[in-house]
């Protein structure tokens, strides 16, 4: 029996090494690096049920509201207990943070003034997707913080969508773009959930946003992007698990 009121378990934050630096993965899908106080997420696509209804496919129109709610919760409230008071200073959102080019015009004012707040308390940095304004610019659609095609940071290239191995030259690339997801088994029956997918050179996001759908993480195209075995960190209600 479940009861809808009762407390949520508080979350665990689950430790990655990753290309000699030390990240913590949140339950949300967010990515923290603490050594530059920094939140990663990935693959908002706010906007996305107005997107799709205008195409004749119908959504409940509340997916970037809840989004950007639990991006809110996260860098002003629960990740500061988790990190024992640690202020949050640098928010990066990897790419395909807007479902299309006219999904920021879209967006509710209300919403809209939410990330100018979050704005003035964090660097907000917007690393630019397939997705994404990149063409006109975020700028132009009144929006705080910084555009980025990519972002260099102690060695590591933050980025929407890989670059080709023979390109990569040996640095280490975090990115999102392909949603991914893992199929685990429990209580007699088979499941997928969204997961981190971390290599020797790259690691992976799973999608941060509501109504965004998942490729599988054993599928060619992202089994092509490694070179070495990887490590699967499955999201759960409460922490984050690594795959056997």
């Amino acid at each position: 029996m479940s009861f809808p009121n009762a407390p949520k378990p508080m979350a665990c934050l689950t430790p990655i090494t990753f290309a000699g630096h030390s990240f913590l993965a949140h339950p949300s899908g967010a990515l923290i690096w603490p050594a530059h106080n920094c939140v990663i997420v990935a693959d908002m696509h706010l906007e996305k049920a107005s997107g799709l209804a205008q195409t004749g496919q119908f959504l409940p129109p509340y997916d970037s509201q809840r989004t950007v709610e639990r991006l809110e919760s996260l860098v002003a409230g629960e990740l500061q207990a988790l990190l024992e008071n640690a202020r949050i200073e640098t928010l990066i959102c990897l790419g395909d943070s807007f479902q299309d080019e006219q999904a920021a015009k879209r967006l509710p004012q209300t919403l809209s003034a939410r990330l100018d707040d979050l704005a003035r308390d964090h660097r907000l940095v917007w690393i630019a997707g397939n997705h994404d304004p990149l063409s006109t610019g975020l700028a132009e659609h009144d929006l705080p913080g910084e555009v980025h095609a990519e972002l260099h940071w102690s060695g590591i290239a933050l980025r929407h969508e890989p670059r080709p191995t023979p390109e990569l030259d040996g640095t280490p690339e975090i990115i999102g773009h392909f949603h991914p997801k893992a199929r685990v088994n429990g209580r007699g029956r088979g499941f997928s959930r969204p997961c981190f997918l971390v290599g020797h050179r790259r690691l992976i996001l799973p999608a941060f946003g509501t109504y965004v759908g998942g490729m599988k993480s054993n599928d060619p195209t992202i089994k092509g992007l490694f070179e070495s075995p990887v490590a699967t960190y499955v999201l759960g209600q409460s922490r984050v698990q690594r795959l056997a």
